[in-house]
């Protein structure tokens, strides 16, 4: 619509530009996610958004502003977000550590992050590479597709079920 918008903005239901919503991150936004509350989450390969450090995930408040209380954290790429039905995200991507801001616990290319943010302790997969699509089942499992040959050190080629609590 002419408006400069830095790989992120939002469009009106008439297809012009909201110009009031305008974060601007420095790098690609490859995955979004609007939570029940308006609340925007983004993953890519960024790591500023609003001006403010954010290392590959960020979350955006309905206004467009960053949700400074939520910083996660990712060490590469994020490229997938799926929203569970208890208001935790699944994140998916390159990176092999996430959570406290920079990705400081080792999570193999998928992770779960708590409401809040903070990394769930409890899923942990170890994916050998790469994951580009996650989708929540109405049973609370979820599918993940990617570019891996092992989850759980068991062979799924680039597709995989996961029960919620974080089993094949």
């Amino acid at each position: 619509g002419g408006a400069t918008r830095n790989y992120i903005g939002r469009l009106n239901q008439d297809g012009t530009v909201d110009a009031a919503f305008n974060p601007g991150a420095n790098n690609n936004v490859s995955a979004l996610l609007v939570q029940p509350d308006g609340a925007v989450l983004a993953g890519g390969t960024f790591t500023t958004v609003d001006g403010a450090p954010r290392n590959y995930i960020a979350r955006l408040k309905q206004d467009g502003t960053l949700d400074s209380n939520f910083n996660p954290g990712a060490n590469s790429f994020v490229s997938a977000l799926a929203l569970q039905s208890d208001g935790a995200l699944l994140a998916g991507g390159n990176f092999t550590a996430l959570g406290g801001g920079t990705g400081t616990t080792a999570r193999n290319k998928i992770g779960r992050l708590n409401p809040d943010g903070l990394l769930d302790q409890t899923i942990n997969l170890g994916i050998n590479n790469l994951v580009y699509a996650i989708v929540v089942q109405p049973d609370g499992k979820f599918l993940i597709g990617g570019s891996f040959t092992t989850v759980l050190g068991q062979t799924r080629n680039r597709i995989a079920r996961i029960n919620s609590d974080g089993t094949l």
